[in-house]
């Protein structure tokens, strides 16, 4: 660890001599963003590793789907099951996405059920821009805050009549209309978003529909009293191909074999979900009142056969949270402002789940809920002493489940010249139980565990940030470490079943990460814009593993750890007026992302003795994507993209079996569309 830091302060101090001087050009470093204090303030001063992607760099992706404008960012990689529809999460700094906080407009999106985030269901198309904190947060944020904090900030609605019709056609059947419309009369102002998706997937049984719809409104009475309502509902249904099973047939499951082949592990499974929300905000002055509430539904058919009898599970997941907060910015003097927050949350979780045994025939059903209630308080206080911008922070929770929780963040940030700064900072961390874990109905071979406490992170970090204004370049390097402990992990320690120890969740684990992340922007060449990002995660863990079936026996081994690639390098170009046509973009995208690693414990013969951690190594990847897009003077605009153009055969999320060979990622993918603008 101490030589890690040591190098990387050493690569700051090289970056920053390096480039060192001084012009007046302003840069993306006046930009204004609101994650790391809860209020506007310049990217320049903000009190952490942030990196801000304006609505142009989302236009230069191919957002099916949010996670594109998302998987170029220093420190992030998007983690997912396939192609449009399916499953997506990010992970920060080597962490899961359960330790990343994913915020639309403040509103929490993480589920209570896993901790998690989805954002399969997620559109591009009202998105204004998007903030990544990464680093520990919970001082502001609370829960699941450890490795950052992804904040989606939607457009608002426009003082002149605005809107649009897109129409997107691609490989697999996919397409893809949006419709907006924007308007403004007095003080009172409407933006609706609506579209609608569809694809055959790029595998049997792996087909999304969805449709997707959102209104806000706002009302100014005066430049200091505003009220904005947003409310919004997307329903889709999509069809789960499963894993890619093993190659040698005989080291398929039953299932597999009577509802799969070669390329699929099921031709029957599927989930249907509905999602709706409600955003309210109120600004007076210098204080804020938040509330939101989502409510979820969400269904899941899955067969499968077992000792030769074929079943069927219908499963319904019914999720309702909730949000109040008040937020006071003031000023105490010239030189000193306070955050200072009241919070109530919760979240109710329902399973009704039936499952029927078409062989027998006979069927059983299991319904259980779960509740969740916390109360916080947070603080945070900003010092200007001359060049120093001093940040000091804490948070206290009080959930009803588990320890009421202290969390505190401290940085230090050194504006050494015009063009030049340092910061150092340091923050704790944690991230609740979730209520799966927690409140897991008891059967034959699992429980839950009501007496889990929560995972507790601690973050270090060292940066520099720097302005080349001659070359109109910008350059960011961070080194941090990150730890966690207690990490939530399910294995046989829970209540003696008719089968031994019943698996449950305990606090076994633990996990350490050191890491370089570098990014730069320059703008060299007049009309072509490069970008580099560049992300080290030197990630370890350790785990108490099973080694003997019979006496349930563990033992603590560390390893790399899992899903955390080494090395992560994203390079962008873009040519604006490509070839001296106005308004005419290419944007050219190039990703490596190196080996992960994912362990399988194995059973020779049950109940034998033989059991271990056997590992799986998941190769690295090149992709390259592009995007040419033309905005005519006019009503119209058009581009054709291109996803995956070296046709790469790749995975990025690994089975729950040794043998599988994970969930395999489309090809080549050609995308075309249309704008009309009214």
């Amino acid at each position: 660890m101490k030589r890690f830091m040591v190098s990387g302060i050493s690569l700051c101090a090289l970056c920053l001599c390096g480039l060192t001087t001084q012009a007046d050009d302003s840069t993306d470093m006046d930009e204004i963003v609101v994650t790391a204090t809860r209020e506007e303030k310049p990217l320049k001063d903000a009190p952490g590793a942030i990196t801000l992607i304006n609505q142009s760099e989302i236009e230069g992706k191919n957002t099916l789907d949010l996670t594109n404008a998302l998987a170029y960012s220093p420190g992030a990689k998007i983690l997912r099951y396939g192609s449009l529809g399916s499953n997506a999460t990010i992970h920060l700094r080597g962490l899961y996405s359960q330790h990343t906080l994913v915020m639309v407009d403040d509103r929490v999106i993480n589920a209570p059920s896993s901790g998690g985030a989805d954002l399969s269901f997620l559109s591009a198309d009202n998105v204004e821009r998007i903030e990544i904190m990464r680093g520990a947060a919970s001082s502001l944020y609370g829960s699941n805050a450890v490795a950052g904090v992804v904040n989606i900030i939607t457009k608002n609605p426009s003082l002149r009549p605005k809107g649009y019709i897109n129409i997107l056609y691609g490989t697999y059947d996919t397409s893809i209309t949006q419709f907006s419309d924007s308007r403004s009369f007095g003080g009172f102002g409407y933006l609706f978003n609506g579209n609608y998706k569809s694809s055959q997937g790029h595998r049997d049984n792996s087909a999304y529909y969805a449709n997707d719809s959102h209104l806000k409104m706002n009302y100014k009475w005066t430049d200091e009293m505003k009220l904005s309502l947003d409310i919004g509902a997307n329903e889709n249904k999509n069809d789960s191909p499963g894993t890619r099973p093993a190659k040698d047939p005989s080291l398929r499951t039953a299932s597999q074999i009577t509802f799969g082949d070669s390329k699929i592990s099921t031709s029957r499974d599927f989930g249907e979900s509905a999602k709706s929300y409600l955003n309210l905000v109120f600004n007076m002055g210098h204080l804020k009142i938040k509330h939101y509430i989502n409510y979820w539904n969400d269904g899941n058919h899955q067969e499968w056969v077992s000792l030769g009898d074929h079943f069927i599970r219908d499963s319904v997941y019914r999720t309702t949270s909730y949000g109040l907060e008040a937020l006071a910015n003031m000023d105490f003097s010239a030189l000193n402002h306070w955050a200072l927050g009241v919070n109530a949350d919760g979240a109710r979780f329902r399973i009704t789940d039936e499952e029927t045994n078409l062989t027998t025939p006979s069927s059983a059903d299991t319904k259980w809920n779960a509740r969740r209630g916390n109360y916080s308080a947070f603080a945070q206080n900003e010092m200007k002493l001359n060049n120093l911008l001093l940040t000091l922070g804490g948070r206290w929770d009080n959930p009803s489940d588990f320890d009421s929780q202290l969390t505190g963040k401290g940085n230090i940030l050194w504006h050494m010249n015009e063009t030049t700064s340092m910061r150092v900072s340091g923050g704790s961390s944690y991230r609740a139980p979730s209520l799966n874990d927690l409140n897991w109905p008891k059967d034959a071979f699992s429980e839950g565990n009501p007496d889990l406490q929560p995972e507790k992170g601690k973050t270090y970090e060292i940066g520099i940030k720097h302005e080349l204004k001659p070359v109109k370049l910008t350059a960011e390097m961070t080194v941090f470490r990150q730890n966690l402990k207690n990490m939530i992990a399910w294995a046989p320690t829970g209540s003696m079943g008719p089968w031994g120890n019943r698996w449950h969740p305990s606090n076994l684990n633990t996990a350490w990460i050191n890491g370089i992340e570098f990014s730069a922007a320059s703008k060299v060449i007049d009309n072509i814009t490069f970008s580099l990002n560049y992300t080290l995660c030197d990630a370890r863990q350790r785990n108490k593993e099973l080694v003997d079936s019979a006496t349930n026996a563990m033992e603590s081994e560390t390893r790399k750890l899992a899903y955390t690639p080494s090395h992560k390098t994203d390079l962008g170009i873009r040519f604006n007026n490509l070839g001296g046509m106005e308004k005419l973009f290419l944007d050219f995208n190039v990703q490596y992302i190196s080996s992960t690693y994912q362990y399988y414990t194995i059973y020779e013969a049950w109940p034998g003795t033989a059991v271990w951690a056997e590992t799986k190594k998941q190769g690295g990847y090149w992709l390259a994507n592009m995007k040419l897009r033309k905005n005519t003077a006019g009503n119209f605009g058009f581009f054709v993209g291109m996803e995956n153009i070296t046709n790469k055969d790749y995975v990025i999320q690994l089975g729950s079996s040794i043998n599988d060979r994970g969930y395999p990622m489309p090809g080549r993918t050609v995308l075309a569309g249309a704008e009309f603008r009214f």
